[in-house]
């Protein structure tokens, strides 16, 4: 039984490393066809896959200390974090309705908002331990 945990957690972090690794190529891509211009929508992509990034290489270290990557406190942290994150997001989505015209840009802008809170509440929770 220990042996598929362990198989399980292996093949988790590889498709993590995997979807890092094809985010920082997305966005490479990205500069070299705008010619280096960098506009706000890149740095929220730079901020996300920053973000992933933080917390992919604190599921690497877990993984190599032998400590197990999903269980109960990290799922109820996970599930915290988003729904903090919505209820956030949702004014969020009001504001820059209210304040900008954005025009096809409001779903950028939206959800990679609600990717930035989402993290930014998770890591959050993770560091000062405040799970409800």
């Amino acid at each position: 039984m220990g042996g598929i945990y362990i198989k399980l957690n292996k093949s988790r972090l590889m498709v993590l490393i995997m979807l890092f690794i094809s985010f920082v190529i997305g966005i490479v891509f990205y500069l070299i066809k705008n010619g280096g211009s960098i506009d706000f929508s890149i740095y929220i992509a730079i901020s996300i896959v920053f973000l992933f990034g933080v917390y992919l290489i604190r599921n690497i270290t877990a993984f190599k200390n032998g400590e197990v990557l999903e269980d109960e406190l990290s799922k109820k942290t996970i599930n915290t974090a988003a729904s903090r994150a919505f209820y956030i997001s949702l004014y969020l989505w009001i504001f820059m309705n209210y304040k900008f015209d954005l025009g096809t840009d409001i779903m950028l802008f939206g959800v990679g908002g609600m990717v930035v809170i989402f993290l930014l509440n998770y890591f959050y929770i993770l560091y000062t331990g405040k799970v409800d």
